[in-house]
């Protein structure tokens, strides 16, 4: 479960609502980010969300250590820390490796 976010970008995204901080992440990209998001909120198990491949379920490194990383795309990324089976400082992010 989603326990927080890390910005307004991303829980406008979460909550489908177009504001000027969703506009940030290109909108052809919005339902896709929402998905992610949807699964994260669902997911009890991290071990849930390297299904379907395609997210590419990552733990980070260097100062983003304690981040896992969802892919959207090539450029974007959901971020999250995970503990006991929620997701907090949820985030999307332009990141790519």
């Amino acid at each position: 479960m989603i326990i927080n976010f890390q910005d307004k970008l991303t829980e406008d995204i979460f909550n489908g609502v177009s504001s000027r901080y969703s506009r940030k992440l290109p909108s052809e990209l919005h339902k896709k980010a929402q998905r992610n998001l949807d699964m994260i909120h669902a997911s009890t198990l991290i071990d849930t969300l390297k299904i379907p491949p395609s997210n590419k379920l990552a733990k980070l490194t260097g100062n983003l250590s304690d981040f896992w990383r969802i892919k959207i795309d090539k450029q974007w990324a959901v971020i999250f820390r995970w503990e006991n089976g929620n997701a907090y400082d949820v985030c999307i992010l332009d990141y790519h490796d």
